[in-house]
């Protein structure tokens, strides 16, 4: 098994885990972190350099696709390192939906089940399956394998559906400013905040703090960082910094813990 992208090991670590049976490689060019022991056979690099000695039963990958400039040189690669009877696992951000997915800068890609289709059919992949991803609701699960196959029926026009999800962020500026106040706090300090601090300078500069359940980990912001358990929430204005599909369980839990007045962006 081959996992390409693997950013801190964690998921080879536990698939070498559950099956020691198991060849489990993994590549990857900017490690998050480093395991002190495995049995994972670590490669640092791009799978663009590396040779494959024998073909993989499964390869799997989990958010790459949407970064690589060729999307057919990256899937004829995987075609080419993937066994006769082999499966190679996609994840990336679904072209379906319109989300938050739209707005990072390094995604130049989204796709449909029809258009990676296209590109996969001129790789030497078949799609076998598509479906929405289990632990990523914004994102799609694509499963190939070698061959030829069928191509999805075109979805409908989805550029109205863009621009409409696309002008809520524009307009999310003005319906928050007037709610916020002078010295608010944001929860979260990850991927979401960053899209905040981007979209929304001017809530951003507004904000006095980043609250966080734990410092390790957080990314980097121009704020103080301040740990929920340390701070008195009762009267604050707290604006939330997480995935939509995040939100209602963090409000309940500010909201549990006193906090004045709680927002979100309204995305819809």
């Amino acid at each position: 098994m081959l996992e390409i992208g693997a950013a801190s090991f964690e998921t080879a670590i536990q698939l070498a885990t559950l099956r020691p049976d198991l060849r489990v490689v993994a590549i990857e060019p900017e490690p998050e972190s480093l395991p002190s022991e495995t049995t994972v056979e670590i490669h640092f690099g791009t799978f663009e350099e590396m040779s494959a000695t024998e073909p993989f039963g499964v390869i799997y990958s989990n958010h790459v696709l949407e970064h690589v400039p060729q999307t057919r040189d990256f899937l004829g690669r995987i075609a080419g390192a993937l066994a006769t009877d082999g499966l190679a696992l996609v994840v990336c951000p679904c072209g379906l939906r319109p989300s938050h997915e739209l707005l990072f800068s390094d995604h130049l890609f989204h796709f449909t089940p029809r258009a990676i289709a296209f590109a996969a059919a001129d790789a030497g992949l078949a799609l076998l399956q598509s479906m929405p991803c289990p632990w990523e609701p914004l994102s799609r699960l694509f499963v190939f394998a070698r061959g030829a196959g069928s191509i999805p029926a075109a979805p409908p026009d989805l550029m109205d559906a863009r621009r409409s999800y696309l002008s809520i962020w524009a307009e999310a500026e003005s319906r928050l400013l007037p709610q916020i106040g002078e010295a608010p706090l944001l929860f979260g300090a990850g991927e979401f905040s960053q899209l905040i601090r981007a979209y929304l300078p001017t809530v951003f500069d507004r904000i006095e703090a980043i609250l966080v359940d734990d410092l390790r980990g957080a990314r980097a912001f121009p704020k103080p960082l301040l740990r929920l358990s340390d701070i008195d929430l009762r009267g604050r204005t707290i604006l939330i910094g997480v995935r939509p599909e995040a939100v209602p369980a963090v409000w309940g839990r500010l909201e549990a813990l006193g906090a004045g007045r709680l927002l979100a962006v309204p995305i819809g």
